[in-house]
């Protein structure tokens, strides 16, 4: 055997060993999504939508901040309002 098989081997055993671990990781964090309340879901479902979208502004942000009391969607406004730079002067 070469040594070259013997790190052909440790590659692999790697990556089977992270795919392992990632399939655990999502498994768990399905689990804990089955677990959230309807409401819960769905405003895990408009967060995501909020990170993702291009369609905002930091205006739009602050009004529908003052307004929201669920915990997730107000997290996901404020992490897109970082995103944006709000709040920040600009020099």
């Amino acid at each position: 055997m070469r040594k070259s098989d013997i790190g052909l081997y440790g590659m692999v055993s790697v990556l089977i060993a992270v795919g392992i671990i990632s399939l655990i990781l999502w498994q768990d964090e399905q689990e804990a999504y089955n677990l959230l309340s309807d409401e819960d879901k769905a405003m895990t479902q408009l967060a995501e939508n909020l990170r993702k979208t291009s369609q905002t502004n930091c205006a739009e942000l602050s009004q529908v901040f003052d307004i929201n009391t669920n915990v997730i969607l107000l997290d996901a406004i404020t992490m897109k309002q970082k995103e944006l730079n709000c709040g920040e002067s600009s020099p």
